[in-house]
Formats: C-alpha cells, structure tokens, sequence
C-alpha cells in the first residue's frame, strides 16, 4: 500500500546531492531601482554552499519531498474514533470563517445566535435530505469532541 523509499533511493537525494557545478536554476531580470552599497564585509559570508540545480529540477525537487509528508490530498488517515479523523479542506475553510473561529464553548449564547440559528437551519436541512426524523450536529467521539473544546 505505502511505498518504501530507502536512504539510497535516487528520490530520496537532498538538494545538494544532486548539485552540478555550473547549473543555473534561473536567470533574474535587470533591476530597475539604484544600486545600493553592499553591507559591510564582515557581515557576509562565502562558505555557505549552495545547491547548483536548474530551475525544473528544484521543481521537480520540491514537488517529489512534498509527497513524504502525510496529506489529505495524497492520503486517508484510518484511525479510530479517539484519534485524527478525514476533514475535507472544505470543513476547514467553512470553521475558519469569521464568525465561526472565534467562538468558544463557554462563550454566553446570546453572543452567538448567528451561529446557532446556522446550526439549526443546517439540522433541519440534514433531515430534510436524509428524511430522517431528526439530526445532530452534536460530536461523535475522540478528536471531533476535542477539537470542539468539549473533552
């Protein structure tokens, strides 16, 4: 299921491994504002390597080190109902909506009858669609309570 890259796998090679002296990974266009002077001598340093790769290869780089951290776009996290949940990117926006993140568990109610009149309009709508008697918007167990503030 997982692929299994070795530290000798050609993918997993840093930036500098894959150096070639001479490679230029862009060219920059002319400046158009004066020259300033440059800083003191002191401050600069010339020992810090820098990886020599073309531009389509930092890409190429950057794109294939991104795959090696877990992502909801590459993967699903199946754990159980104390742990780490799937939440689409959209239950993400929607809870960070102004009006939304800023409220808090214990916050009075008549701070936030928008929200709750939301909630409402959503349960109602949920039971409409699922022609069930009723719904709750109430969490399931593990993460969802905790992320909710209510465990």
């Amino acid at each position: 299921m997982f692929e299994r890259l070795t530290p000798e796998d050609p993918r997993r090679a840093l930036a500098m491994d894959r150096s070639v002296p001479g490679r230029i990974g862009t060219t920059l266009p002319s400046v158009d504002v004066p020259q300033q002077a440059p800083p003191p001598a002191e401050l600069l340093r010339d020992d810090l390597p820098m990886p020599e790769i073309s531009e389509a290869e930092l890409v190429r780089y950057m794109t294939q080190i991104s795959t090696f951290n877990f992502s909801i776009d590459h993967n699903f996290y199946p754990l159980g109902s104390c742990t780490m949940k799937y939440n689409p990117k959209l239950n993400d926006e929607m809870a960070g909506l102004d009006g939304m993140s800023d409220i808090h568990p214990l916050q009075p109610e008549s701070t936030v009858q928008g929200a709750l009149a939301l909630m409402h309009h959503l349960q109602e709508l949920l039971a409409e669609i699922t022609g069930m008697a009723g719904t709750t918007l109430s969490p399931m167990a593990g993460a969802e309570e905790s992320w909710l503030g209510c465990s």
